[in-house]
């Protein structure tokens, strides 16, 4: 899977938790994130802004606005930002969620990310583990050869 075909598919299924992703959708996708927020942050820094503050520096202590264009452009990061990874949080969690089913764990180890450092960490362990073969679950359709259909799809 190429970078480019791993984008498209990380986009295409935005807000599927089921099904399976493989290790190499994965891991495209994660550096396009992190490439992506990295551009973002230097493209900010080169701007003037403060990419690192926590807070947005719109007004001064004294409650009166700052016009200070350092503290507009690192307002204006801070909310570009912030609706980067707000647009991206789902098709994130989607695709973490997939993940963790291909490689054999349930989808309730996701829940894992809420605790602090270990949870993360805990979910890059296994989203780098090996996918699992796929079995058949009772209930889901017999899959049939490849070329061949079914007479219902025939007619």
């Amino acid at each position: 899977m190429s970078l480019p075909s791993a984008i498209a598919d990380f986009y295409r299924r935005y807000a599927r938790f089921d099904g399976h992703s493989t290790r190499p959708q994965f891991w495209w996708a994660f550096l396009y994130l992190a490439a992506a927020g990295s551009l973002l942050t230097l493209l900010f820094g080169l701007l003037g802004a403060d990419t690192a503050a926590l807070s947005i520096p719109l007004f001064t202590v004294s409650g009166q606005r700052s016009d200070n264009p350092v503290g507009s452009i690192t307002a204006t990061y801070h909310l570009t930002a912030t609706l980067f990874w707000a647009a991206h949080l789902i098709p994130q969690l989607a695709l973490i969620t997939r993940r963790v089913h291909d490689a054999g764990f349930s989808r309730a180890w996701v829940l894992l990310g809420v605790i602090p450092l270990i949870g993360p960490l805990t979910l890059l362990i296994l989203a780098a583990s090996r996918s699992t073969p796929r079995t058949r679950t009772p209930g889901s359709p017999q899959p049939h050869p490849p070329g061949v259909t079914p007479r219902s799809l025939q007619q």
